[in-house]
């Protein structure tokens, strides 16, 4: 089945530039990386968010959506699109079909207990297709839905690399 995945990354203007410095390592923006950033590194990647909506996509807080881990939102909230958080898992709504530009805040692993039930099952998941699934389902909130374009700041190395495979077919 053809899954036209070069039409879809074809409408993503995926930023490419310094404010992804911050997520160059690997592992940047994992749970765990997340979870033990500093205040330093917090307040640049607010920064970056701000600069990237504000000064690169020059869009509104209506027009912006952005997510990171649950817990670590309000560490993330900055001025002007603190309030247009959704949630990582967020699923079947149309609520935000309008939403222009995106940044997301996160590199998705498989958590290590699900990864051993299901390799102590016989099941192998690929990890990297799952990553990438995530990503698309919570981009797919927005109004790429309706076949318009989209801005992406996914300063993730890992999550922008999986992406551009995606889109080539090579995951």
């Amino acid at each position: 089945q053809l899954e036209h995945r070069e039409k879809l990354f074809n409408l993503i203007n995926l930023y490419e530039g310094k404010l992804n410095d911050v997520g160059s390592l690997n592992n940047a923006f994992s749970s765990n990386w997340l979870k033990s950033a500093g205040d330093d590194v917090i307040k640049r990647i607010q920064r970056h968010v701000y600069n990237y909506f504000y000064n690169i996509c020059k869009t509104g807080s209506k027009q912006n959506l952005w997510t990171t881990l649950k817990e670590k939102e309000k560490n993330f909230k900055g001025r002007g699109y603190a309030k247009s958080f959704i949630h990582l898992n967020m699923r079947a709504t149309n609520e935000y079909s309008d939403r222009e530009s995106l940044a997301y805040l996160y590199n998705r692993y498989m958590n290590p207990y699900e990864r051993s039930f299901f390799q102590d099952n016989g099941i192998s998941v690929n990890e990297e297709l799952l990553a990438v699934s995530d990503l698309l389902q919570w981009v797919w909130r927005s109004r790429i839905r309706n076949g318009q374009t989209i801005n992406l700041y996914l300063p993730s190395i890992r999550m922008r690399t999986l992406l551009k495979r995606w889109s080539k077919y090579e995951i």
